[in-house]
């Protein structure tokens, strides 16, 4: 933003503050000791592809290309630093994501 990199790492002790997947979003904020960035992916339609599972191309996943993304990156006081919004994103969610928060 403006020429300055923002890490969110496990090096620099970031973290994973909210994870919320429903039908039709996912959202999630990863915070530091400074910053905060908020990332929500409305799920649009998508095709089906297949994917490996124990060395096979036999399970099939939904990916879409058409997704929307917002993302805000703010202070961890709340002052928005940057704000916008990708209309023809790329989402794949496999799997239970839930286990991982």
């Amino acid at each position: 933003v403006h020429g300055k990199v923002y890490r969110f790492a496990t090096y620099n002790r970031s973290e994973v503050s909210s994870l919320e997947v429903t039908a039709d979003s996912v959202s999630v904020t990863l915070k530091n000791k400074k910053y905060q960035l908020e990332v929500k992916a409305l799920r649009r339609d998508g095709g089906i592809l297949k994917a490996p599972r124990h060395g096979n191309m036999d399970r099939e996943i939904k990916e879409s290309i058409v997704s929307k993304v917002n993302l805000e990156l703010k202070t961890r006081s709340g002052t928005l630093l940057y704000s916008d919004t990708g209309m023809f994103a790329g989402l794949e969610i496999v799997g239970d994501m839930e286990q991982y928060y």
